[in-house]
């Protein structure tokens, strides 16, 4: 089971998956924030197959709507979104997409997720694209 710095197995704990806290919607991401994070993966940028691309980008969001909807935030985004959550308002999480190792040339990529008031629609976006 991968746990993150600091995190403890309890007795008895197993390998379920964390409960969601919202539904998301419908997920869908800018036209920015693809281009951004498809950045990040510039071996599978080059490969002639462009789902291996696809596959890469699809992996970094999914992680990060799993982490969005199941309450594993940032210190910073904790307080807002145990409310958000509580009286049914937007729910915004902030994410990081590293550069990959051997590319300094790449910067590490911040993007925001955001799920509706109304839980239609959850966008996976870029800071200055708000």
């Amino acid at each position: 089971m991968n746990k993150r710095k600091n995190e403890t197995i309890v007795a008895g704990e197993t390998d379920r998956a964390p409960l969601a806290l919202f539904p998301l919607g419908e997920v869908v991401i800018t036209a920015g924030a693809l281009a951004a994070l498809a950045e990040r993966w510039p071996i599978a940028a080059a490969a002639d197959d462009p789902s291996v691309l696809a596959e890469a980008v699809a992996g970094e969001i999914a992680a990060a709507l799993t982490r969005h909807q199941t309450g594993d935030w940032y210190e910073d985004d904790k307080a807002a979104n145990a409310g958000a959550i509580e009286h049914h308002v937007r729910i915004l999480t902030q994410h990081v997409a590293y550069a990959p190792a051997g590319y300094r040339h790449l910067r590490d990529e911040r993007y925001w997720i955001m799920t509706d008031a109304d839980r239609s629609v959850t966008t996976v976006l870029l800071p200055e694209e708000y």
